[in-house]
């Protein structure tokens, strides 16, 4: 779950959490967006990893070589953009590999930092997706925008001059630069490989108080005709809070104090801080999503006299509506109430450690609301686990036994304080939930029985630690070996059904992985 400084790999921290509207500012991670049209993660048929129909229009996906090594990137879908979080030494195999992702789409990259880890697979990705935009393709003109410290684009340059390679599209590379603007405007660097370079000035000190990096509008400014590009604006979304002018002559002070926000689309912006100073800068990067309008009420809109049809639409947009009657309907008569954007947060430990931490209090409560969560650290979280996975791993099979048999006593002997402590719950969940997740809920003795026969039965299975699962004899006296190990620490969400807990712990300590658990977001 985790990694340490440079030249180790950077440890990436995305969190998705709803917000209401505020200046954009990177956040602490506080827990994971309890929306029940959150991504989900399936194995499918074919037994890869495909992302699910999601409504909510934001997708992640961490690619990695297993639970021992760290991501070599992460994938962002919103809407119609694709983003790599990250692109670490044979990342493009990663993205290659998921039937969920065209490489071909791919448009925004962000590179925390210049380490091996972070952009060693940059250029070989960028091959990548222009072999996917062969000539006359949809999105062969379509520019890829990269973000990045300074040196970004010299080390680029230098790898695609070394190699003369030529690309289909045109590569934009952002340099988030603290001093002097070399490049307040995008230049051409490599004609052959048709790398752009401009540098972007903190909000501090730009006139406009934020950088537009709307696909649109760096078309035309990298003299590229006829794109594809386009904004969905039947999307509902609000206008980003961005920050307000800058001054061009304002001294910088603390590299840590400061912030490069960069209007991605009307959907999102990028939000970015630097989190140790030059020569081995590395940034934190917050992916920041508009808030949407709230739902329609189409039965109000009706009994109002709106007509169906593109009243409707322009309800939605935000735009008032005249009936057949002439009385006139506004949009905050039949919209709800406007659904947060959600956050995506990518730190490596230097920004956990260094003066990037300066980030992390911004989401333990929102100014003007009232009774903020409890915040919850990930980080800590996400250690404990890590720890107890060693622990149990250090066990012997018959004592991680011996603990599954005592939580299956334990819940026979609290029989009783368990079916009042539920009587409870179902007293209070009546009339909130469906019909269906009621019963879901009810616990009766009967069933905790089997709850307790069904831990005990996972510990009389074979021990799942250590067994040789194949061997291969490569030479004389050399013989490969594939054995069972612990995956590490398990993410689980899970449906918030009394007997789901128990379960999920119990199966844990009998492989010696650790847990990090949440209730999914329909409970």
């Amino acid at each position: 779950m985790g990694s340490h400084h440079s030249p180790a790999p950077p440890h990436l921290v995305s969190q998705v959490c709803g917000l209401p509207p505020a200046p954009i500012a990177p956040p602490t991670p506080a827990g994971f967006l309890n929306h029940p049209t959150g991504r989900r993660l399936e194995l499918g048929a074919a037994g890869s990893e495909v992302m699910q129909s999601n409504t909510a229009g934001l997708q992640l996906l961490t690619l990695s070589r297993g639970a021992a090594a760290p991501p070599m990137a992460m994938v962002a879908r919103m809407q119609q953009e694709t983003w790599l979080l990250g692109c670490g030494e044979d990342a493009q195999r990663g993205v290659m590999t998921q039937p969920c992702v065209h490489t071909a789409k791919v448009d925004r990259v962000l590179v925390p930092s210049l380490g091996g880890e972070s952009v060693l697979g940059l250029p070989g990705m960028l091959c990548t997706i222009s072999s996917g935009r062969q000539h006359g393709h949809e999105w062969s003109d379509f520019p890829v925008h990269v973000y990045g410290p300074p040196g970004t684009l010299e080390f680029l340059d230098t790898m695609l001059a070394v190699s003369r390679t030529y690309l289909q599209m045109p590569v934009l590379v952002h340099e988030l630069v603290p001093g002097p603007i070399a490049r307040p405007e995008p230049t051409l660097v490599n004609a052959r490989a048709r790398l752009y370079g401009v540098s972007v000035p903190p909000d501090l000190c730009n006139p406009r108080g934020y950088s537009d990096a709307e696909m649109t509008a760096l078309l035309q400014r990298t003299a590229v005709v006829g794109s594809q590009a386009k904004r969905d604006e039947r999307s509902g979304c609000l206008p980003l809070p961005l920050p307000p002018p800058g001054d061009p002559s304002a001294v910088v002070g603390q590299l840590s104090d400061l912030q490069w926000t960069i209007r991605a689309s009307a959907e999102a912006a990028i939000v970015a801080r630097a989190a140790q100073a030059a020569p081995h800068q590395r940034l934190s990067f917050l992916i920041h999503e508009a808030d949407k309008t709230g739902h329609l009420d189409v039965e109000k809109a009706l009994a109002l006299g709106v007509a169906r049809g593109p009243g409707f639409g322009e309800l939605k947009a935000g735009r008032a509506v005249r009936t057949a009657a002439g009385t006139t309907v506004t949009p905050d008569q039949v919209l709800g109430a406007s659904l947060r954007g959600r956050r995506v947060l990518i730190l490596d430990d230097a920004a956990l450690e260094g003066p990037g931490r300066g980030l992390l209090p911004v989401l333990r409560g929102s100014e003007g609301e009232e009774d903020p969560p409890e915040p919850c650290d990930v980080m800590e979280a996400a250690i404990k686990a890590r720890s107890a996975s060693r622990q149990l791993q250090a066990l012997k099979s018959e004592d991680r036994v011996a603990l599954l048999d005592a939580i299956a006593d334990t819940l026979v002997a609290h029989t009783d304080d368990i079916l009042a402590a539920n009587a409870q719950d179902v007293e209070s969940a009546t009339g909130k939930i469906t019909d269906s997740l009621l019963q879901r809920l009810i616990l009766k003795p009967a069933k905790i029985s089997q709850l307790a026969d069904g831990i005990r039965s996972i510990g009389r299975q074979d021990e799942p630690l250590g067994r040789v699962i194949s061997a291969t004899q490569i030479a004389e006296d050399l013989e490969l070996r594939k054995i069972s190990v612990p995956i590490g620490v398990l993410l689980i969400i899970f449906e918030a059904r009394p007997d789901a807990l128990p379960q999920i712990v119990s199966l844990a300590i009998r492989s010696g992985n650790g847990l990090l658990l949440k209730a999914s977001g329909g409970e």
